[in-house]
């Protein structure tokens, strides 16, 4: 798949839009403009001109186009805010709409001269475009935006994709209209889910694992555990000395299986080199990965990559990786997510971009789930510094089970009462959700539950009719 050729074909008849704003500001407008269209069949014509009956007006003058044409109309504060380096900061006393029967908080006001009385064009360029996280300094310890202060957490919204709710507003003005307003689709299903993997090691059982297990937790009791738990920790640990298997490679194997059985596609990351402590080494030569990596593509899985956890911002470790597991896997790699979610924008997002990949999936909250960028649906990243759009397709991560179970302590019931809602929004909007668990899934030891968590995710996603694909697959059927 050749990265620069890569987008999503819209069918559809052609829409007239107009952008009409100062050329500091015209790179944000168009982008903004073309991603509020992106989740329908319209074919976007930039035009001159207000010529054709119907389409779509941004700018100043609203007078410049006639009756038929939506208009909406950036005010000054807003485009100062884009040419400024602040970020918005408004979030408490912040502006709530309803749209589609929910209170929906909305970003900037519009002129009201124009058809609509907040600017959701601004609105998404802000949000799929970076600018709040490009001017976040707040950093934690690995690196990256803090979860707290990413916008839809600050807004109080993290469990609701935002931006599919102003789209709906310039998708029913449209309507309005007389424009034929069509979602897209996922080949014959309406929305997907995406099971993904992250390898972060090819077996549990490890010298400093057992050092871990027997000495620190079950001898010394360093996680604070009751007697009984700490004696079966020892156990579980002898066993792992003498025993052929090892659950984390069980896991490997019976997360395709359960995919397979389902009718169902996914995507394992696998890592190509360790740099650092976070970062535990395992060989891609290893028979058993070796017989997995082939099994993958038998099947019809993807293989992406998950580089090293200092490679994120380093250009050589991540070209050097990415050569690495191709000529392992003997094929060229469309898919990447950073190790830790660690991710600061645009760097990563150029870096990614310049290494040739086509997809990244890292944009989710490490620690619960939600919708870091306000969506569920795939769009390309842009450079809020440059101002101009990166050949870098996100497909952003709606949930991850660590955070769930980890992070907010989640039981096994709490993990799917969480994880429903989010799948209900993604099904509502036409949109994808990402879904992360990781090869520890079955280990009852250190990971209760989380095996039958991914299992009912995808019994729901089956139930629902959700396109079940890797995340090339879900990107190559959408129309």
């Amino acid at each position: 798949m050749s990265p620069s050729a890569f987008s999503p074909v819209a069918r559809g008849p052609e829409l007239a839009c107009r952008v009409d704003v100062p050329d500091a500001f015209r790179p944000v407008a168009e982008y903004g403009l073309r991603m509020c269209l992106l989740p329908f069949r319209l074919q976007v014509k930039m035009v001159d001109a207000c010529s054709e009956e119907v389409g779509l007006y941004y700018g100043t003058d609203p007078d410049a186009a006639p009756d038929g044409w939506v208009r909406v109309v950036p005010v000054d504060a807003t485009q100062a805010l884009f040419a400024g380096g602040d970020r918005f900061g408004g979030c408490a006393g912040v502006r709530r709409v309803v749209i589609d029967g929910d209170s929906v908080p909305v970003l900037f006001d519009a002129g009201s001269d124009g058809d609509l009385s907040f600017d959701p064009i601004a609105a998404i360029a802000y949000l799929l475009g970076g600018f709040h996280e490009a001017r976040t300094v707040a950093r934690d310890e690995h690196g990256r935006m803090p979860d707290a202060l990413t916008l839809p957490v600050e807004l109080g919204v993290a469990d609701r994709p935002i931006v599919e709710y102003w789209r709906l507003v310039v998708a029913s003005a449209l309507l309005e209209n007389g424009v034929d307003v069509v979602r897209r689709s996922f080949g014959e299903h309406t929305w997907a889910v995406c099971p993904t993997h992250d390898v972060d090691y090819t077996r549990k059982w490890r010298p400093g694992i057992f050092w871990r297990e027997i000495v620190q937790r079950g001898v010394m009791g360093q996680a604070n555990e009751p007697v009984g738990k700490r004696a079966g920790r020892v156990v579980n640990a002898v066993k792992g000395l003498f025993e052929a298997g090892d659950p984390y490679r069980d896991a490997l194997i019976r997360m395709r299986e359960e995919t397979e059985a389902r009718g169902g596609k996914g995507t394992y990351f696998f890592k190509a080199a360790a740099r650092g402590s976070r970062d535990v080494q395992y060989d891609l030569d290893d028979p058993f990965v070796a017989e997995q990596l082939h099994a993958l593509r038998v099947a019809g899985f993807e293989v992406g990559l998950h580089p090293s956890y200092h490679a994120w911002n380093h250009a050589a470790h991540l070209d050097a990786e990415r050569l690495t597991l191709e000529a392992t896997t003997g094929r060229r790699l469309a898919s990447v997510r950073m190790h830790y979610l660690r991710w600061r924008h645009a760097t990563t997002a150029r870096l990614a971009a310049r290494a040739e990949f086509v997809f990244d999936s890292t944009l989710g909250l490490s620690s619960q789930g939600g919708f870091r960028a306000g969506t569920c649906l795939p769009f390309p990243l842009f450079d809020p510094v440059s101002r101009e759009e990166l050949p870098l397709w996100e497909v952003p991560l709606t949930c991850m089970e660590s955070a769930l179970f980890n992070r907010q302590g989640h039981s096994t019931e709490g993990a799917i009462d969480a994880t429903r809602p989010l799948l209900r929004a993604a099904e509502r909007f036409g949109g994808v959700f990402v879904g992360l668990w990781h090869n520890t899934l079955w280990d009852e030891a250190d990971c209760p539950g989380w095996g039958d968590h991914f299992l009912w995710t995808l019994d729901d996603a089956r139930a629902h009719k959700a396109m079940l694909s890797s995340v090339s697959g879900v990107m190559s059927a959408w129309e």
